[in-house]
């Protein structure tokens, strides 16, 4: 903090702190001088400090504070340059690998559609051009379903219709409930009971969703998906 003449006093002292923490953020001290008496504004030339003065601290007030303590190198992320669902895509490719395909990907919170269509895209048009094994399965779209406890099968057949590969994306136009999953629907769809396609690993998908679940209904889901039969969970 600056210096001022012997004569200066304070005449206020503002301590910021963040509502999530007790720790202040930074003091702002706002000093004056005593006022010019009237008879010497004529003699004396004006000077910057006859007006009251801030003082802010140029270290950066933000990351330290809004950074948590655990994390010794606070930093800005860089931009992010792909979509959300290009993000989930790749990852599912990289984390799956060659049993991407042994999967069937249900999105038990789709709501409107959300993303999943999105990652539909992705994933048809990139992965089958990557095929190169020959494999008749690993050739077909992966398959997607909609699901939700309040179903929307109106803005769900527009997305099938505009899949990238024909018959990528399904939908169950019943509820259903994420924590206690029909096993009819499951078999339906991995093929156990007679469907079509084969085998398949259920992918349980809660895209923008899980975050709205207290504990005891996201413990619900997650023994519904251990016990249910699912394969993933994302």
């Amino acid at each position: 903090m600056a210096h001022f003449p012997s004569e200066a006093h304070s005449i206020a002292a503002v301590q910021l702190k963040h509502p999530c923490s007790p720790e202040p953020i930074s003091h702002i001290n706002i000093t004056q001088v005593p006022s010019v008496p009237p008879s010497l504004h004529a003699s004396r030339p004006h000077s910057r400090l006859d007006n009251p003065r801030m003082h802010i601290p140029t270290y950066n007030l933000i990351l330290p504070t809004f950074t948590p303590p655990t994390n010794p190198h606070p930093q800005v992320p860089l931009l992010q340059t792909s979509s959300p669902a290009q993000v989930v895509a790749h990852l599912l490719r990289t984390h799956l690998g060659p049993n991407l395909h042994s999967h069937i990907f249900i999105d038990f919170c789709a709501g409107g559609g959300g993303p999943t269509p999105s990652i539909e895209r992705h994933l048809n048009t990139t992965t089958t051009k990557q095929q190169t094994n020959g494999n008749r399965a690993s050739q077909e779209p992966l398959h997607f379903v909609l699901t939700d406890l309040h179903p929307h099968a109106d803005l769900w057949a527009q997305a099938a219709a505009q899949a990238a590969a024909p018959g990528a994306i399904s939908y169950v136009a019943e509820p259903v409930d994420a924590a206690d999953v029909p096993r009819e629907l499951i078999r339906r769809y991995t093929g156990a009971g007679g469907g079509a396609g084969g085998e398949k690993k259920v992918f349980r998908l809660f895209n923008l969703a899980f975050h709205h679940f207290d504990d005891e209904l996201a413990r619900r889901i997650l023994s519904d998906t251990v016990e249910g039969g699912g394969e993933g969970f994302g």
